[in-house]
């Protein structure tokens, strides 16, 4: 969870991803990337799902993972 006022910049590697506040960098979510109305997002997005409410901000590039896509870090579990 990334709250309301919070400020991320980096990368994140998470099993799920709630988010309100900004994130700039690069996020692999294993399953669920939900973009809430307040949320700004910069970067590169990878994920094998998405929900984004109305207003959520995205500039950057989203790919969808697969099951047995390479690109997702082994590190993630």
């Amino acid at each position: 969870v990334i709250g309301e006022n919070a400020c991320v910049i980096g990368t994140i590697k998470c099993a799920n991803l709630d988010l309100w506040g900004k994130f700039e960098g690069e996020l692999f979510v294993k399953e669920l990337l939900s973009l809430k109305s307040t949320s700004v997002v910069r970067g590169k997005l990878n994920m094998r799902k998405i929900q984004a409410e109305i207003g959520a901000y995205i500039d950057g590039t989203c790919k969808m993972m697969g099951e047995g896509d390479s690109s997702e870090p082994a590190e993630v579990e």
